[in-house]
């Protein structure tokens, strides 16, 4: 399972592909039998992805523990409802970029795949640009092509070319660390281990500060081990300290 997850994103491109070229080659029309068919697949898609987070969402609210620790129905909902949307636009663009990943390792390329960085580091308005300037000019010419051809090509594949034209700011505003603190969002998506913190987390947080409270003893000693050693030079004894000795 974990070595065909890699093939999802790629599998994924290649529906949306060939749904394109299809698109274009039928002229589907409302109300005929193709258009209708292919509308059933896409509801039937929608709902089996979003079945799963349905009824989890149902399941929680049966709980009245669960909704006070997501704070309150309404809360959970909207919560539920702002995270979906989230999904709908990163995940396009996750779709590209593993995709890409995907086909460089297989015709043997570097593919850049750097480890995550947990803590939480911004990146800025250049490098947010210049990893996703592709993207986002995909996704312009994609949706103006989408256009040209059939309106309701457009509409079907929207929430893709939106999704990869809105990248660059995606990646901006989502690496900021500040924006999983502030704001009306990081309460609107709490969850129970935010207001009710489990012992290992609170064990970890106390451990990591500190370990960042010790900063300035370990770089005082990495400073201490990188110094060279002290050389001492031991001098021969000089002649009259010989006789003197001698005596």
């Amino acid at each position: 399972m974990g070595i065909v997850a890699y093939l999802a994103s790629p599998l994924w491109l290649i529906l949306l592909m060939a749904g394109a070229l299809a698109w274009s080659s039928e002229h589907f029309t409302p109300g005929s039998r193709p258009y209708g068919e292919v509308i059933g697949v896409f509801a039937f898609t929608l709902a089996l992805l979003a079945a799963p987070k349905v009824l989890a969402l149902i399941l929680a609210l049966r709980s009245r523990a669960s909704r006070a620790g997501f704070g309150g129905a309404p809360r959970l909902i909207l919560g539920v409802v702002v995270e979906t949307l989230a999904s709908l636009l990163i995940t396009p663009v996750m779709m590209l970029m593993q995709s890409v990943a995907v086909i460089d390792v297989l015709i043997g390329r570097d593919s850049g795949w750097k480890p995550q960085r947990r803590d939480g580091v911004a990146i800025s308005g250049k490098d947010a640009w210049l990893a996703h300037r592709g993207h986002v000019a995909l996704g312009l010419l994609g949706a103006a092509g989408a256009l040209a051809l059939n309106r309701y090509l457009l509409l079907w594949a929207g929430p893709v070319f939106l999704s990869l034209t809105l990248s660059s700011l995606l990646s901006l505003h989502t690496s900021r660390p500040s924006a999983a603190r502030e704001g009306v969002l990081p309460r609107l998506l709490r969850i129970p281990e935010d207001a009710a913190p489990p012992p290992v987390l609170i064990r970890a947080r106390a451990l990591r500060a500190d370990y960042a409270a010790e900063a300035d003893l370990r770089r005082a000693i990495d400073l201490l081990f990188r110094e060279p050693p002290p050389v001492y030079e031991i001098k021969a004894p000089s002649l009259a300290a010989q006789k003197l000795r001698a005596a």
